[in-house]
């Protein structure tokens, strides 16, 4: 099984679907075991979803807010 540390080093290239499926079924299973790895994925994808600006450009106050409006929808309980 993969220790904490090799899932949070592959977790961009599960997310970007880029495992082989090895490497899918050895995520899915220490995720199903691991609440932390669980937690730090749903955080990893919520982050993601809540930035689509990842160029370089200088965000606008409304950029802002609606990220921050998507962060807090998303908050879990």
């Amino acid at each position: 099984m993969l220790k904490c540390k090799e899932i949070v080093e592959k977790s961009s290239d599960f997310v970007d679907g880029q495992l082989t499926l090895k490497g899918k079924i050895d995520f899915y299973w220490h995720i199903f075991m691991c609440v932390h790895c669980r937690r730090f994925l749903r955080q990893l994808r919520l982050m993601l979803s809540s930035m689509p600006y990842l160029d370089e450009k200088e965000l606008t106050d409304n950029e802002v807010e609606l990220i921050m409006q998507r962060v807090k929808e998303n908050k879990p309980e």
